[in-house]
């Protein structure tokens, strides 16, 4: 019943804004001033890189959530995040390929970012955020040992190589500078990092055979295991400490009297490192298990191992190997190009494309982002975003977002897959961008 309220709502929305809104005069449009890159993610470098010199600058908030995968369902996703019971049912929504990716980001940011009149071109950017990212590529053979056990791999060997985790926690405090010389305008901004937490593992082998009657399992492992303190893990510790660099990037070229600009963007191009009470370890060894009768390999339960049996099985695998010291994480940058030009009077479209340095990313992703202007966006407009892509983790995707200017009060609210919420065990993808922005002068209507 929820998806055809959502889907009600979305048509009520659309059909108002077009049958309410006033059309754009040519003239407000054709300023160059509103020609700039519109992806559903991208406000803050909107913010920045727009040429509305008459707006002293703006504060407030954004967030993206967003999670994406080639074969793990948004229902199975879902569950997993508020720790619902995942039923047989709900474990075959999920596709299972032979390479199966996952990835998750969160991220909300407060930002206060001014420009100074006495310096036409310039501006400034503080800003505070936190963020959280996870990156997993795993094997058929790893999904069906996790949720279903080793029963059916009696007398087979389940291949798990090739898994790779990487989840990250971290605050930022970046300052930045944008300046303008003339076609091109560039910001640039160093941020210290707070390290959170971070858990990373990476299998280079790992094979484990099961004996038919399950008298023994045979482990063949070769890999490398890091993890932050685990003893302190809170948002106010500093498990390590770090840099970010962000670089924005846009050049306007002139055709046929007509704006096209062309953008390029740095994202999170750092790295923290990691203090001395961190866990190390490295690990190439091969081992028989034998005991009791084991149902699945992965339930350490009394039911099947004594105590002495689980602290010998964990000695096996990683306390013999472990040491504590430091080591050093990349932050998930992520490279972008973009264009933006005008197709009619009222349409501006932005084709793009991005990357995530540093992940598990099998394809860059590739979309076209539409922005359909409705009022006037020198004071009052309404604006709707829609915006194919395909590619990255998890193939096609069809996102959609509203955006409202009223006077100085800028909001903005839209999904990088909308198909995600209201079909959610059909799909593999899912988001949602959130802002809300305070201009501190009202710009000047023509």
């Amino acid at each position: 019943m929820s998806k055809w309220i959502i889907t009600g709502l979305f048509c009520l929305v659309v059909h108002t804004i077009f049958s309410q809104s006033k059309y754009l005069q040519k003239e407000y449009f054709g300023s160059p001033q509103y020609l700039f890159v519109d992806n559903c993610d991208d406000y803050l470098k909107n913010i920045i890189l727009i040429d509305t010199s008459d707006i002293s600058g703006s504060a407030g908030l954004r967030s993206n959530v967003i999670s994406l995968s080639n074969s793990l369902s948004n229902r199975f996703v879902n569950a997993i995040f508020t720790s619902k019971y995942i039923d047989s049912e709900l474990k075959k929504t999920s596709k299972i390929s032979e390479t199966n990716y996952f990835q998750n980001s969160t991220d909300i940011e407060l930002y206060y970012y001014w420009r100074l009149r006495k310096f036409p071109g310039t501006g400034f950017l503080i800003s505070l955020s936190d963020n959280y990212y996870t990156d997993i590529k795993f094997s058929g053979d790893y999904f069906n040992l996790v949720f279903f056990g080793n029963k059916d791999f009696a007398g087979k060997t389940a291949d798990l190589s090739g898994f790779d985790l990487n989840f990250i926690s971290y605050q930022k405090f970046r300052f930045g500078l944008k300046k303008d010389f003339g076609s091109l305008k560039i910001f640039a901004s160093l941020a210290m990092v707070k390290g959170q937490n971070n858990y990373s593992a990476e299998f280079q082998n790992a094979k484990i055979f099961t004996e038919q009657t399950g008298e023994y399992v045979d482990f063949d492992l070769s890999y490398n295991y890091f993890s932050s303190d685990t003893a302190n893990s809170g948002i106010g510790v500093f498990n390590g400490l770090g840099y970010a660099t962000d670089i924005y990037c846009s050049y306007t070229l002139k055709l046929n009297n007509k704006d096209i600009r062309f953008f390029l963007f740095l994202d999170d191009f750092g790295r923290i490192d990691w203090n001395e009470k961190s866990l190390i370890v490295r690990n190439d060894t091969s081992f028989t298990y034998s005991g009791e009768e084991i149902q699945s390999v992965l339930d350490l339960g009394p039911a099947d191992f004594s105590q002495f049996s689980k602290d010998s099985l964990k000695e096996d695998f990683y306390y013999s190997k472990s040491k504590s010291g430091t080591y050093q994480t990349a932050l998930p940058g992520k490279i972008a190009f973009s264009g933006s030009f005008l197709i009619s009077d009222l349409m501006l479209c932005s084709p793009g494309m991005y990357y995530r340095c540093f992940s598990n990313m099998p394809l860059p992703y590739f979309y076209i982002s539409n922005k359909r202007y409705f009022g006037n966006p020198c004071g009052r407009y309404c604006a709707l975003v829609f915006q194919p892509g395909y590619g990255g983790y998890c193939g096609f995707q069809f996102g959609l977002g509203f955006e409202l200017l009223y006077n100085r009060i800028h909001f903005k609210i839209s999904s990088s897959n909308v198909a995600g919420f209201i079909f959610p065990e059909k799909t593999y993808s899912e988001g949602i961008s959130f802002a809300f922005g305070y201009n501190f002068s009202k710009p000047k209507t023509p």
